[in-house]
């Protein structure tokens, strides 16, 4: 009789377990697709951006101020885009050193 009731307290708290915790069903195969292609979409985007950056930076080292400025700002949004906030900080510290050095302290 103790053994019977023992396994009846077993089974009843593992019942009683199973309906109450919350698990999580695996993704399905479909919703892996998805995370997985934003994640290289936005994998993508940020290679884009640091390449647009790496363009202005050599705009401005050939004295095309105007052409990098428009660079960086292209790479800005791409940044903001994808949350991206190192790369932001980046574009804007970039866009202020072009209106510094075409002597736009205001807008610096």
């Amino acid at each position: 009789m103790c053994c019977r009731l023992h396994h009846l307290t077993l089974v009843t708290a593992t019942l009683l377990l199973s309906l109450t915790s919350t698990i999580k069903p695996p993704e399905t195969f479909m919703e892996i697709s998805v995370a997985s292609a934003q994640a290289q979409t936005s994998q993508d985007r940020k290679a884009e951006a640091l390449r647009l950056k790496q363009v202005g930076i050599q705009q401005l080292n050939i004295g095309q101020f105007r052409e990098g400025l428009q660079t960086f700002e292209q790479a800005l949004v791409i940044f903001k885009q994808i949350g991206n906030k190192e790369g932001e900080g980046a574009a804007l510290n970039n866009i202020g050193g072009v209106y510094d050095d075409l002597g736009q302290y205001a807008d610096a």
